[in-house]
């Protein structure tokens, strides 16, 4: 495989934060953390914008891409797109640590709920008790 895939992509208020990964044979990747701070766009002037040109950080395997993951706060933002092969791997993660409880659902809803029937994941209807 010889193109650069988004193995996961999330984003908060201002920015983003995305996991390309590269296959590259015998089930080994390699992965590349880009960040994308579009918050301070418009408090620069414009001589100063092309400063935010993304992050960019390599790491050989999966276990190197967390600890890039882990410099921030990725477990509470909002999961955007998340590659096939590596939804229970970051469920794993996200669901391993309890203080991320508010935002497991999110998460866990763009792990293992299709993505047509996201929107309807959450209509229930109300029961009336007497």
């Amino acid at each position: 495989m010889d193109e650069w895939e988004v193995i996961v992509e999330f984003g908060a208020a201002g920015g983003k934060i995305l996991i390309y990964g590269k296959m590259l044979g015998d089930s080994k990747w390699k992965f590349i953390l880009r960040t994308q701070e579009y918050s301070l766009k418009d408090i620069l002037y414009e001589g100063e914008k092309d400063l935010l040109t993304s992050k960019e950080q390599s790491s050989g395997d999966w276990n190197q891409a967390i600890y890039l993951m882990n410099k921030y706060p990725w477990k509470s933002m909002c999961p955007i797109r998340i590659h096939p092969m590596f939804k229970a791997f970051l469920w794993d993660k996200v669901n391993y640590d309890n203080s991320f409880a508010d935002c497991s659902v999110k998460w866990y809803t763009k792990c293992f709920i299709p993505e047509e029937e996201e929107e309807f994941q959450f209509i229930k209807p109300y029961a009336i008790h007497e």
